[in-house]
């Protein structure tokens, strides 16, 4: 930049001592005095990186023969598959799993991932893990959103999109004046009492193949009488105002269950 003329602006964390990054710049010279130089140092870290990438590529192996996800936000996982192969690699598979269904940031801690595996797949007890909810059944593993902390009801007049819980995105064809013969209708999940009651009114439910712990985390479309449609699932004879709202709605998550994978930078700078 000097020989270009350009200004620059330091930026103070460059020297906090606080951020580990700093500490180990500072140290760099210290150690290359003690026989470590910063090529022993990028080569570890190339190795380091190309495990990463290996164990990335087993993991998405793993997710691929013995996970299925489907389209209302549920997964599950094949019991044995996961309790068969490596530990390091299916407790990875698990949490890709969380970060895809349970709609977060960042997949647990490590050491939490494992008493989850431990308690489900080893242990066949149900657990919950970030915001999602484990059953085991029938030689499977269920990973559903957790039903508490769910997003509060929200009125869908004027509302064009939406990405619900971090899971679904939602949009909406009418932008005003949406009601049903009268009564406002809002975006909220079903619930257990919500399910319990459409359940009661339509005895045919009951016997979708949704499992009722993903079905009371849906979004649905609500109005004074109860739930008007839950898309993909219901809608309530005669709620044409569920039917023209709703333009559109797709499970998509932030993290999907394979990432592109860890990148290498090449060897030979030379050739960027």
């Amino acid at each position: 930049l000097t020989a270009m003329g350009q200004p620059w602006i330091e930026d103070p964390s460059n020297e906090n001592r606080a951020f580990s990054r700093v500490r180990t710049r500072l140290m760099l010279p210290r150690l290359a005095e003690l026989g470590l130089p910063m090529a022993g140092w990028s080569g570890l870290a190339d190795r380091l990186g190309e495990r990463r990438a290996t164990r990335e590529r087993e993991t998405a192996r793993l997710l691929a023969r013995a996970c299925v996800v489907h389209a209302l936000g549920y997964a599950l996982i094949d019991r044995e598959a996961l309790a068969t192969a490596e530990l390091d690699i299916s407790l990875r598979a698990l949490a890709r799993v969380i970060t895809t269904i349970g709609g977060g940031d960042y997949a647990p801690a490590r050491a939490k991932v494992l008493r989850a595996y431990e308690n489900v797949v080893a242990g066949g007890r149900a657990t919950t893990l970030g915001r999602c909810r484990f059953v085991a059944c029938r030689g499977e593993v269920l990973v559903c959103r957790e039903s508490r902390h769910l997003p509060p009801p929200m009125p869908i007049d004027g509302l064009e999109r939406t990405f619900w819980d971090g899971r679904f995105a939602i949009e909406f064809a009418v932008m005003e004046g949406v009601s049903s013969l009268g009564r406002p209708v809002r975006l909220a999940a079903v619930g257990r009492q919500g399910w319990d009651q459409l359940a009661q009114e339509n005895p045919a439910l009951r016997d979708i193949a949704v499992p009722y712990p993903a079905r009371i985390v849906l979004p649905a479309l609500w109005d004074s009488l109860g739930i008007q449609a839950i898309p993909g699932l219901y809608s309530r004879p005669g709620a044409v105002s569920a039917r023209r709202a709703l333009r559109r709605i797709v499970f998509r998550p932030a993290n999907p269950l394979s990432a592109c994978g860890f990148c290498l930078a090449p060897r030979d700078w030379s050739i960027i």
